[in-house]
């Protein structure tokens, strides 16, 4: 990734299957995500240095009274390695998100919102998975430190 100088944007090049490359700018993704209410996903998947990656957004929609929404990641194919997740709202929206699982093939997260939804609401979730090509000891543990809170 290049560094961004005073206040630039950083951009992500990644690699296509025939070594040509394309910029990838995460503002720009996410700005044409909140401009389409219909367009509810997005995933870049690439392979470098070793390090295999997932960006995803997700549009998850609360209705009325809702608390809970549960989003199921499938990756195909799956990681060699049960991977590291990030995950957080893309939007300034009061909420929680939880990775309840993780496995090579997919994860579980749930959004909470701190009370019931009183309309409709559309958010935005941004998530991450990252495994290298070695795995990590302390993965596990960090993980089932994350759940039992």
């Amino acid at each position: 990734m290049d560094m961004p100088t005073d206040n630039q944007t950083p951009k992500r090049t990644d690699f296509l299957a025939d070594d040509r490359s394309v910029e990838l700018d995460p503002e720009l993704m996410l700005a044409q995500l909140l401009a389409d209410p219909h367009r509810i996903q997005h995933w870049v998947r690439t392979h470098r240095d070793g390090v295999d990656s997932i960006a995803t957004y997700n549009r998850c929609d609360f209705v009325l009274g809702q608390q809970r929404y549960v989003w199921h990641l499938s990756f195909l194919p799956p990681f060699s390695f049960i991977p590291e997740i990030e995950a957080r709202a893309a939007e300034d929206v009061d909420l929680r998100v939880r990775v309840t699982d993780r496995q090579k093939f997919g994860a579980r997260l749930e959004i909470v919102l701190p009370q019931p939804a009183v309309a409709n609401l559309s958010v935005l979730i941004e998530a991450t998975a990252t495994a290298s090509s070695q795995p990590n000891p302390n993965s596990l543990l960090r993980f089932c430190s994350t759940v039992h809170e």
